[in-house]
C-alpha cells in the first residue's frame, strides 16, 4: 500500500472546494492532472455540473490529450461502479460530451473566444485560419521591416 502525500488533506479540499476558484501550483509529476480529473468528477457527480460547463485549460496539446484520456478512463470506471441511477446518468452524459468539452490549450481556448466574438473584436470570422503562403509572405515582410528599422537600412 502506498503512503498518502503529506498534503492529501489540501488535495482533497482542492478537489471538492466549490465556494470559489482553486489555484494549484506544483512541480512536474506531483499530481496536478490527477487532482484536476478528480475535481471534474466531483463537480459532475456531487454538484450536478455538466461537463460542458467546465473549462479545463492546459499549456500543451500533449497535456490536453492526456487530460482527456484520463477523464475518459475515470468516467468509464466511475459509471460502471455507480449504482445510483442519477449519478450514473450524469457520468454517462459527461462521457458522451467529452469530445465537445472545453478541454484545450490556453491558445485554443483564446482562439475559440476570438472566433465566437470575432465581429465584436474587429476580426475576420475565420480568425486563426492561416493560409501558409500568406503567413510566410507576411512573416518575411515583417522580418525585413524589422531588420531595416533596427539596422538602419
Amino acid at each position: 500500500m502506498s503512503a498518502q502525500p503529506r498534503d492529501q488533506r489540501e488535495r482533497d479540499e482542492a478537489a471538492t472546494w466549490v465556494a470559489g476558484p482553486v489555484l494549484v501550483e506544483a512541480g512536474a509529476g506531483t499530481g496536478k492532472t490527477t487532482l484536476l480529473v478528480e475535481r471534474m468528477l466531483y463537480l459532475i457527480r456531487s454538484e450536478g455540473v455538466r461537463l460542458g460547463e467546465i473549462a479545463a485549460i492546459t499549456f500543451t496539446r500533449k497535456a490536453t490529450a492526456e487530460l482527456k484520456e484520463r477523464i475518459r478512463t475515470r468516467l468509464v470506471e466511475s459509471a460502471q461502479r455507480e449504482e445510483a441511477a442519477g449519478t450514473r446518468t450524469r457520468l454517462e452524459e459527461a462521457l458522451a460530451d467529452l469530445e465537445s468539452a472545453r478541454i484545450s490549450t490556453i491558445h485554443s481556448f483564446a482562439l475559440n473566444i476570438l472566433r465566437q466574438f470575432s465581429v465584436d473584436a474587429g476580426l475576420r470570422p475565420d480568425v486563426g485560419d492561416v493560409d501558409e503562403t500568406e503567413y510566410e509572405a507576411r512573416r518575411d515582410a515583417a522580418w525585413r521591416d524589422w531588420l531595416v528599422q533596427e539596422l538602419g537600412g
